[in-house]
Parts: structure tokens; sequence; C-alpha cells
């Protein structure tokens, strides 16, 4: 997709000590402009075309669509969605952006920041609420006058979407949200446990320690379904395992589990009841508007059940937005990759003005 295209020429840039990858729209008309003041395109009282004080009426363009943000999973970057950027940015501008934790991040030689803290208070405090600040700050730093955007979030970024929705209900016109439950299954517990047990017996500091491998074959294991592993092979499987410790940190990664997976928290519980909260005050106010949100979940993941995602479903639909989950037949947790075409389709129809 991406080698012929002169969109993509321009490498990720550092936005507040954070990597992003921003590609403009095919359609020039549909693009925002992110390096000067623009059309604030979801002004109440915009109109395309008003008459002067002579009766000539003067006719401006309409307003660009909302940018879509990719916020991916814990063990992913930038380079695990290039697949998919052609596809999402015919109509719309696309950002995918690294939240604190996942890709490189401190290790990465262009992050300007490793120089002003240590590794350990780089990494000190990476949990949903404080993701969801950074990430309103990183969208206002890109669109300075931009008042909504789209997310497309996957599992650990669905969870991050859900938590900015909960503190800035207005921000997010929709979000498309992959692998994400209320609750953890018993076995989802075994599974996350296991990662933070082998990344923990390991040396943090060193990228090249034998227990990423191993966690990133663990990850593996879990994110895809048995049908689609034994399609691809083990071969296939260890370019992958290498892309997961070429383009992550260990301690990044074991921050996120640590500060983000504990259930005994209730996190999840807490920030879909704030949308709930959220979403009955917005709604009964004067102009009001919430998140229209819509979950998609793999029939066989074993990280995100698809019953603790109805559950989900059930406490965070609104009567503005009620929607159904979209299942996929045979898929795991990482629907995105084992049924592309279909989940790409749902995202454009779904995120469609």
């Amino acid at each position: 997709y991406l080698h012929n295209d002169n969109r993509y020429k321009t490498s990720p840039q550092w936005i507040e000590g954070r990597r992003c990858l921003i590609v403009p729209s095919k359609k020039k008309e549909n693009r925002n402009e992110v390096d000067k003041l623009f059309l604030n395109y979801f002004c109440e009282n915009y109109v395309e075309s008003t008459e002067d004080n002579t009766g000539d009426r003067q006719h401006h363009p309409p307003p660009p669509p909302p940018p879509i943000i990719i916020l991916g999973g814990m063990a992913q970057s930038i380079s695990s969605w290039e697949h998919h950027l052609s596809p999402l940015s015919r109509e719309r501008d696309v950002v995918i952006y690294e939240y604190l934790g996942s890709g490189l991040g401190y290790r990465h030689e262009d992050n300007n920041d490793v120089h002003l803290v240590s590794e350990q208070e780089y990494y000190q405090n990476v949990t949903l609420s404080y993701q969801a600040k950074d990430f309103c700050k990183i969208i206002q730093r890109i669109f300075p006058k931009c008042q909504q955007i789209d997310v497309v979030g996957f599992s650990l970024g669905a969870r991050i979407a859900l938590a900015t929705i909960a503190l800035y209900p207005t921000l997010v016109r929709k979000a498309h949200l992959t692998g994400v439950c209320l609750q953890r299954t018993e076995v989802a517990k075994i599974i996350i446990q296991s990662w933070k047990d082998i990344l923990s017996s390991g040396d943090i500091y060193n990228r090249n320690d034998s227990t990423l491998k191993a966690f990133a074959r663990s990850i593996i294991l879990a994110t895809y379904s048995e049908e689609f592993l034994e399609f691809h092979g083990s071969e296939k499987v260890a370019l992958w395992v290498d892309h997961i410790c070429q383009n992550n940190n260990p301690m990044g990664l074991l921050s996120l589990l640590e500060q983000t997976h504990d259930d005994d928290q209730n996190e999840m519980i807490n920030v879909a009841k704030q949308i709930q909260n959220r979403f009955t005050h917005y709604s009964t106010s004067e102009g009001g508007k919430t998140t229209n949100i819509q979950i998609h979940i793999g029939c066989v993941d074993r990280v995100a059940s698809p019953e603790e995602a109805k559950s989900l479903n059930n406490l965070i639909s609104s009567s503005e937005h009620g929607n159904d989950i979209v299942m996929y037949e045979k898929c795991g947790h990482a629907v995105m990759n084992e049924d592309g075409r279909k989940w790409r389709k749902n995202v454009i129809s779904y995120l469609s003005i």
C-alpha cells in the first residue's frame, strides 16, 4: 500500500513526546490543515453559503470530515497498521498514535524526551486516566481547531478511547472499538498474568533479552485463533515475533500490564459507569451530543470474551446511540488482522458522515 504513495514519505513525528504518523486524505478537499488555522467544522451555526450586506452570496467549501485517530493494542506500533492506511485514508485524514508504553518510546533515538528523565520516570504513570489526558493533549496539538474526532481503537487502545470519552464526552464523535470488554474471564486473567510473569522474570532494560521473545510468542498465541495460526504456520509467526521485539520496549510493556490490567480495581466498570453518567447528563443538556460507540469482537476471542463485550455494550449504550455488537466468526482477539477486509469495510461504513 505504501511504497508508491507519496503521502507516506513523511516519517512519523514526535509530538509532545509521543510518536505519531499523520496521513492526509487522498481527497484534497477532505484534508484538515494541521499547521494553520482552519474552519471549525463542527460549529453549530456553520452554513455553506451566506449573504453579505450587498446581497451577494459568498460560497464557502463544505467543512472537511473529522480525522480518524487509530489507537492500537499494547504490543503494537505504527508499522502494525500500515496495511490499513490506504483504504482508511481514501476519504479521511488518519493519525496513528503510539500512546505511552507502546512502541519503542523511551528507547527510540528520535525521542528527545529521553534526556529529561530516567526510564523509570518516563513510564511511572501509564494509567488509563493519564493516557486519556495525554491523548487529548496530542490531538489538540495536531488539530488545534478541531472540535471532534473519530477513533478506531483495538484492545488497550479501545480502553484508552473509552477513558477519553469518560473524561471528554464531546470530543469523540464516533468510536469504533475492537477487542474490548467489561471484565476479564478467568482464562483471560491467566493469560495476562502469564505476560506479566514472563516480562518481570527477564531484563526489562534489554530489548534483546529472550523473555521479550517469549512474551511475543505468548501474546500471539492468545491474540489469534488456532485456525488463523495453523494457516500461517510457524515460519510466519517467527516474523511476527521479531516485529514485536524490534518495535517494543520491555519496560513500557510491563508498565502497561501492571498499571492498566489490574482487574481488582474494576477500572473498566468505573469507566463505563462514568460514560453512562456523562451520556445521561449531556443528552439532557441543551444541544448536548454524546459519542456513538460500536464494539466489534471475535467469536473465539479469549482476551476479551464476547459475553463480557456485550456486558460493556449494555452499560455504555445510550438511548440516543444504541448499537448492536458486530461479531466476527472464527476470529480471535485481533479481528482487524484475521478478517481485515470485513473489518475495514465496517470501519469505513460506520464512520462515514
